[in-house]
């Protein structure tokens, strides 16, 4: 019993076996997968490639800088559309 009180606990051993990832061999089986799935109606199978899509860009830095720089280009060049037409027609009412 007093034995037991000063014993520590030792650790545990875990078997652990790493496995090997390939993440062009994945792409190409989750690619292989979605022209199985091409087989069901055009609507689950259209929104399954969008999604798709989204996920395999998501990684892609360069992809979203160049899509989230167009989308502030067409935000800024809508805004200064609209702020040339206000100045033009409070212009045209005050003289």
């Amino acid at each position: 019993m007093i034995g037991n009180m000063f014993k520590t606990t030792r650790h545990k051993r875990f078997d652990y076996k790493p496995r090997f990832f390939d993440p062009v061999q994945d792409e190409l089986e989750e690619r292989i997968k979605s022209k199985e799935f091409t087989g069901l109606n055009d609507r689950a199978a259209r929104r399954y490639r969008i999604s798709d899509g989204i996920r395999r860009n998501q990684g892609h830095s360069s992809i979203r800088k160049e899509s989230t720089m167009r989308a502030n280009l067409t935000i800024a060049a809508i805004a200064g559309i609209l702020v040339l037409m206000s100045v033009l027609l409070l212009g045209n009412l005050g003289g």
